[in-house]
């Protein structure tokens, strides 16, 4: 895909409620895939058991109403944006409306929560292998 205009990034990081179901997770990122290529949003949701760490790319308008109604969703708590803005770098997940990973234990994103801006890219970048991508 050629870009028109620089991507916009935001990546956030929120718990799951304590009345929602991880078994439900895998499903929303399936049905998720779908919207996102629609709008030209690419990126990867990571999956812990109980934290979440998502990064998201594309047009800022499409980013940005996306995010709204993953704030408003009631799957999840203590939503926290750590990182947004333009990025001149090419996208770093072209390929993936979603891409959705495990990580392989509770302990892979305990740097991540001290991280803020663009430190949050390395910190993510560092997750990723130590995660289980599923289709």
């Amino acid at each position: 895909m050629t870009e028109l205009q620089p991507i916009y990034a935001l990546l956030y990081g929120s718990n799951l409620a304590p009345n929602a179901s991880a078994g439900d997770i895998a499903s929303l990122a399936r049905v998720s895939r779908t919207h996102n290529s629609e709008h030209h949003i690419t990126g990867i949701l990571l999956f812990d058991g109980w934290r979440f760490i998502q990064y998201l790319e594309g047009p800022q308008s499409s980013v940005l109403k996306l995010i709204q109604r993953i704030a408003a969703d009631t799957r999840h708590v203590g939503f926290l944006i750590r990182h947004q803005g333009p990025d001149s770098s090419p996208r770093r997940f072209p390929s993936w409306s979603l891409g959705y990973a495990m990580a392989k234990d509770g302990y892979t994103f305990d740097t991540f929560d001290k991280a803020w801006g663009d430190e949050t890219i390395t910190h993510l970048m560092r997750i990723l292998p130590q995660c289980e991508l599923e289709p």
